[in-house]
């Protein structure tokens, strides 16, 4: 609030704006871990894998709904590519990229879409 002069929409901007320079120092790591996920979208079926960079993130609650979403979007969509993927809507209404940013920001590791293939 120190910072925001009292203005409370300035310090949610000022604590949103720490929490992607935080994603973003997180971006050199390495992210080694994760889950690989299946969702199935009528005929179309996705699988994919979402990296974190240690096991206990990825046993956390919030990674799984994270991964469960993201093969979801990609299932119903059907990205070309990776970064068509990242770009992709989930059903929150953020991209896959800005959901792993945001998580980034909560559990303050590094996550990312690693790979995927839609058949």
């Amino acid at each position: 609030m120190v910072a925001a002069d009292g203005d409370m929409d300035k310090a949610i901007d000022v604590l949103r704006e720490k929490g992607l320079a935080k994603a973003a120092k997180k971006s050199g790591n390495i992210a080694a871990e994760g889950l690989a996920e299946i969702a199935v979208n009528g005929n179309t079926a996705a699988i994919i894998e979402v990296n974190s960079e240690t096991d206990f993130v990825a046993s956390n609650d919030q990674f799984k709904d994270y991964v469960n979403n993201v093969a979801a979007a990609i299932a119903a969509n059907k990205p070309a590519d990776l970064e068509a993927a990242k770009a992709t809507k989930m059903s929150d209404g953020q991209t896959v990229d800005e959901g792993a940013i945001a998580l980034t920001t909560v559990i303050g590791e590094k996550i990312s879409l690693r790979r995927f293939q839609v058949v």
